[in-house]
Order: C-alpha cells, then structure tokens, then sequence
C-alpha cells in the first residue's frame, strides 16, 4: 500500500485511525494489522469485489472501510453491526462510553438508491446504540452539504448531500469539521489534476455532547500523503464527565420516583435508616458539619441507587416521537430490518424480507413526518401564546429551535480576547467572584443604596430584638417533617443532586439527622460549606 509512509506517521500522534477507502482489497485486509507492532486493525472490503484479480474491471466506488488502534485502548469492535461500507467499535473508559460509526457511502458512480440504502443501514446503527452511547459518526459521506450546516460548506448542497443533510437534522448532529473553529483547509478532497475541491468527509457529533470534541482540524497537504483526501483529525475528551471529588456519589442516572413502587419505596427507606443508624454525627465545628452533609448526600443517593428504578435524561431524544404512531411503527421496523439482517441481507423487491423491511420503513417516515409537523404546530402555537403572557414559557420554547455554534471559541474579558478554555474559566469565575461582593462605580444610583441600607439596617435591629442567643430554641423534629412534607416534588436538585424525593421517602432516620445539622449550624452561627455552593447558569441575553 502506497500509502503506507503516512499512515505510519499519522499513527505516531493518534490512537485511533479509520481508513475509508474505494481501493481497499480483498487482499489487503490482512495487512493493515502488520502496520505498527502496538496497533491492532482490522477491516472489511466489498463483497462484490472479486477474489479472482482477473476477473475485476472496475473497482472504483467499492472499497472498504477499517480501523487502527492502539493495543492498550479498551475498545470492542461490534461485528454484528459492521459491514463493506460500516464499522462501529466501542471505547470503554471510566467515565463514559464512545460508540465510533466509521463509513463509506457510495461515490457517484453508483446509484441513488444504494447511497440511500447504505444511509439508511447507518441510521439503524444509531437508533441501535443512541440510547446508551455518545456516538459519533466519521467518514467518506461522498456528499456536500450546505453552509446552513458549517462555514465551511458551500452554499447549496448537491442530491447526496441533501440526502446527508436530512440524516445530520434528524438526529440533531453537527459537522465538527464544517465549522469555522476547526483548523485547517476547507475543504477534505482535492481531485488528481487540482482542478475542483469539496468537504465530502465529516466528522458528525450529536449537539448536546459536541463538549466531547476538544480539538479538530483538518490536515493540510503532507510531502507523503498521496491520497486525494485530506484526513479529519480530532482530540476526544474521556474526562468531560470526570469529577475531582473523591466524595461525590457517583450518579450514572437520575431516579425515576414516579415509577417506584410501594416495596422500592419501603427498601429505601429502609436501607436510609439502616446506614443512617451505624453513623455517629458531629456537630462540634463546622468541619464536622460539613462531613455529616457530605455523609448524608452519599447515602441518600447509594440507597436510591440500589433499591429504586433509574433512568437517563436523552436530551438527543425528538418529543415528536411520543406522538401518534411513531414508536410502535419505529417497533415494527427494527424487526422488520432484523428479520432483513437474518435472511442475509438480500437486495430486491423480489425477496420477502426486503420488501417488508422497506414497506415499514416507509409507513414509518409517513408517520414521524406527519408527528413532526403536529409537534412544530403546537410548539408555534405555544409561543404565540407565551411570548405576551409567560415570558419563561416563551424562552423555553424558542430555545430549543435555536442553532448554535458548535462551541465558544473566544470571549472578550476586559481588554483581552481569551481562547483557551482555561483561560475562558477563569473568566468566568473571576466575573461571578466580582458579582457578589460590593463595588463603587459612578454609575451607581446613590438614592437606591441609600433605601436598601436603610431597610436592611432596621431589618437588623428588628430581628435582634425578638432573638436571644441563650433563649433560642432548637429545631424539633416535628418542625423538620412538616418543612420536608411542604417541599414539592418533582423540581430542580441543586450540585449534590438531592431532590425532595430523596428526603421524604427517606423517612424519620433523614428528619432526625437533618435536625443535628441545623441545631449544630444555629449554635455555631456559621453555615457550612456544602450551603454555600450553588450552580450557575449564565444565560445568553
């Protein structure tokens, strides 16, 4: 393989390397897993590709796709769903799971129909694994997309491209390196004679987890890549969920309290009063405080874990799938395709299994089509109604129908342009540290000051005359049952993840041990830590 010299320079800075290639053969599979002593690869050419060298004419537009990683990479190839023009392998580390789809669509020399039947083999992956996987979608698209998707896109898209572009909006991904922050040339292929260029290769992230990419930029022209294709190089960061606190209860999903039953409810609480029973609490210092709050929240959320129903939050998830028939079709088209799958993937309306695979597929697009318009109507008609009476309603509703940028590239602190994200961090902070602490400016209204100090002042010397330090009297717990029962459910957690739920159902053992906390913090008058810490969310105005 020509090509070789590159490769092995490419795999000198990358741990992962696919390979989508219309000239990879038969009898080059073997070789790509002799390349490098610390890769292992593997690949899958086309199956119409002859055995017989003799008897090949055109290979142009076949190929195969494969895949180089490094041997101490926890990564499991999911042949099941691997295919000539698919391969999808897992990357398993400590904090999240990455499902990698490398493919390669069919080029220009062949039809329409095989472009679509390859996408749509494409989009069966996603649904398979989206639910449990961040999973990012690499490769030759043999497509271009608009600029409505990039910066760096042309300004219209040709027929495969539009094809693509339907595949990009309906499962709500971004084109990394369409976007003007990744580094590089333009476009990705630039053809023998230099005559046309294009962006046909893509690297395709869902919007919600696009923080997963760190880095990426297109490789500019190398002295040893004799390839047509300029390859897309990207950094993923395994750490974007990882947590620095040793202390903090791991919280792989959300409780689903409106699915426990009466038996989880009562092994909870069980399992609450249990732990809660065996811990000794101090609330001598604020120290010892903040180590019982941090007790507590570890066992709140242990018991909830081991004894109640979970579930994730997928923001990926379109609402309009609730609608109509959309997932029972969704249901029956899945099977349809695995019966496909089972008969050996045949071609042609004149097998069973393909015909009905492709009836589904049809009733399903009728169906999440006519959901998806229901789904905008009402969300149109939501906002017409909010936008003059329900200023929050109106803001959640037109949030979510907001294209962003695929993320901050650079903010502006002061006189100084930041881009790293570092640097942006300690932006931020430094602006919330500034917000709560009191500042002179000449633009201050004097007058306002002056009412809010006079008020706060009688504030102060009301509450000190109805309180005594020495006649206070502690919290009860009745007094803590009663505050617990007036909690709502259903509503925001705040850092620790403790919501209502966690302390109702927790019974008297959390009423009991709350009333420690707050009778300790009331002696000490100091409130710890753990209450002093907040979430923030900036929001764009």
């Amino acid at each position: 393989m020509y090509g070789t010299p590159f490769l092995l320079d490419c795999l000198e800075t990358q741990d992962i390397v696919f390979i989508n290639e219309h000239w990879l053969l038969p009898e080059q599979l073997s070789y790509l897993d002799s390349i490098h002593e610390r890769f292992d690869g593997i690949a899958f050419s086309d199956s119409r590709i002859p055995i017989d060298i003799e008897s090949r004419t055109c290979l142009r537009g076949f190929g195969g796709v494969g895949v180089l990683y490094r041997k101490e990479l926890s990564i499991e190839i999911k042949h099941s769903q691997c295919s000539d023009k698919i391969l999808v392998l897992e990357v398993r580390h400590e904090t999240v799971h990455i499902l990698l789809i490398t493919v390669l669509l069919p080029s220009t020399n062949q039809s329409m129909e095989e472009y679509r039947n390859v996408l749509n083999d494409v989009q069966a992956v996603y649904d398979a694994y989206s639910s449990d996987f961040v999973v990012i979608v690499t490769g030759d698209f043999n497509g271009q997309i608009s600029r409505q998707f990039g910066a760096k896109n042309p300004e219209t898209a040709n027929q495969r491209g539009k094809e693509l572009e339907k595949f990009i909006k309906e499962n709500m991904l971004i084109s990394v390196n369409s976007q003007d922050s990744c580094a590089g040339p333009d476009c990705t292929y630039y053809s023998h004679d230099g005559s046309t260029c294009s962006l046909i290769d893509h690297v395709l992230v869902p919007e919600c987890y696009s923080q997963v990419i760190n880095k990426c930029s297109i490789v500019d022209d190398h002295p040893l890549n004799i390839s047509d294709h300029h390859p897309v190089a990207f950094v993923m960061d395994l750490n974007v969920h990882r947590t620095d606190d040793s202390r903090k209860p791991l919280r792989p999903l959300c409780i689903n309290w409106g699915k426990a039953s009466e038996v989880e409810l009562i092994c909870y609480k069980n399992c609450v009063s249990s732990k809660l029973y065996d811990l000794e609490v101090e609330c001598n210092t604020i120290e010892d405080i903040n180590s019982a709050i941090i007790d507590l929240v570890c066992i709140l959320h242990e018991a909830a874990f081991l004894n109640l129903p979970q579930k994730r939050f997928r923001n990926y998830l379109k609402p309009y799938w609730k609608y109509l028939n959309v997932k029972q079709l969704h249901d029956k088209m899945r099977m349809n395709r695995a019966n496909w799958v089972a008969a050996g993937r045949p071609r042609g309306m004149q097998f069973k299994s393909f015909r009905r695979y492709k009836a589904s597929k049809d009733e399903f697009r009728r169906e999440i089509d006519l959901a998806k318009e229901r789904y905008e109507n009402e969300q149109y008609d939501l906002i017409e109604r909010a936008c003059e009476v329900d200023i929050g309603t109106f803001f959640n509703a037109t949030k979510s129908v907001r294209r962003g940028n695929w993320r901050i590239s650079e903010i502006k602190h002061g006189d100084k342009i930041l881009h790293e994200s570092y640097e942006i961090c300690a932006a931020w902070k430094e602006h919330f540290e500034k917000l709560a602490y009191p500042t002179e400016s000449e633009e201050f209204n004097d007058a306002f000051r002056m009412k809010i100090e006079d008020k706060f002042k009688t504030l102060c010397e009301t509450t000190y005359t109805f309180m005594d330090k020495d006649e206070t009297l502690p919290i009860t717990e009745n007094e803590e049952i009663k505050a617990i029962k007036r909690m709502k459910n259903g509503k925001a957690f705040g850092h620790d993840s403790i919501t209502a739920e966690h302390m109702k159902y927790g019974g008297a053992s959390v009423s009991k041990y709350l009333c420690r906390i707050y009778n300790g913090i009331v002696q000490l008058e100091e409130y710890p830590h753990a209450f002093k810490r907040l979430t923030v969310v900036p929001l764009f105005k």
